[in-house]
């Protein structure tokens, strides 16, 4: 099929039948379309059977452009280890999709990959390093975002209308973040990363301030709190952008040296440092 194969179809009822390959499918990904109702959904069969439970073979390296956009009876979806990018729109719309694990090997995440998905504890792997315009934009139920250390670009409204996001965590080896903000070239201007009107918490890790910039422009801190390490409230106070925060608390962190160790301990799950779940043990 050519690009646009399906632009301003107008249909209430549309079956997306997947043929062949699984692995194909998904890197390859689907034309551009454009639903004449955003609410309308898209039932994706394969093998005879709807996909509500999606486990992606483990062969995958890269999930393509509207892979299983408006698919909004998908429920659980696992993506392999190997994948290290998402086309854009790949799982827009996807409304029941309550939770994912990105993988720790993903670098990029496409334009409204995840717009208006249903997940609330969003971590963000330690490998990411882009976020495409409007990401996760209008991801309502979404509570908790962990940044990536790793970043290096997030596209304007990436975060736009997350309405419920209440607590925002840093990590300290992101070392920049007033420079992240990508400009709209479409519409010749610039907006803001996040439009989160309940954020209440943000969590940062730097000894020192860092420039903010405009990154939080579209918050109101002067109702947030802001959680700095131990021994550096002083220096966010008297520092731009940080200082405008309603309170800014202190908070310690502990090692992994005081953790206890007990012989009837039995394993129930896998983590990464960066909170990745595994599924075997990973080197690292």
């Amino acid at each position: 099929m050519e690009k646009d194969a399906f632009l301003y179809i107008s249909v209430s009822d549309f079956r997306y039948i997947i043929y062949g390959d699984l692995a194909t499918y998904v890197q390859r990904g689907q034309p551009y379309y454009s639903l004449s109702n955003e609410t309308n959904t898209i039932k994706y069969y394969y093998n005879g059977q709807e996909l509500t439970d999606l486990r992606i073979p483990s062969s995958v390296t890269s999930i393509g452009n509207y892979a299983f956009a408006y698919c909004r009876d998908l429920k659980n979806m696992t993506l392999p280890s190997g994948v290290t990018s998402i086309g854009g729109h790949a799982f827009k719309c996807c409304s029941s999709l309550t939770s994912v694990t990105l993988p720790s090997s993903l670098t990029s995440i496409g334009y409204e990959a995840f717009e208006m998905c249903g997940f609330k504890t969003l971590i963000l792997p330690s490998s990411l390093t882009e976020i495409g315009q409007g990401a996760f934009a209008n991801c309502i139920r979404l509570k908790s975002l962990t940044l990536s250390p790793s970043l290096t670009s997030i596209g304007i409204r990436a975060f736009n209308g997350c309405a419920n996001l209440r607590t925002l965590t840093i990590p300290s080896g992101l070392t920049s973040i007033d420079s992240l903000k990508k400009y709209d070239f479409e519409f010749q201007k610039s907006e803001p990363i996040f439009v989160a009107p309940s954020m209440e918490s943000v969590y940062v890790g730097w000894q020192i301030p860092i420039p903010a910039g405009d990154f939080f422009k579209g918050c109101d801190i002067s109702k947030c709190t802001l959680y700095v390490p131990l021994g550096t409230k002083q220096a966010y106070a008297e520092t731009e952008v940080w200082r405008d925060y309603e309170e800014i608390k202190e908070y310690d962190v502990s090692g992994v040296d005081k953790v206890d160790n007990n012989s009837e301990t039995m394993e129930v799950s896998r983590y990464s440092l960066d909170g990745q779940r595994l599924a075997s043990p990973t080197k690292g």
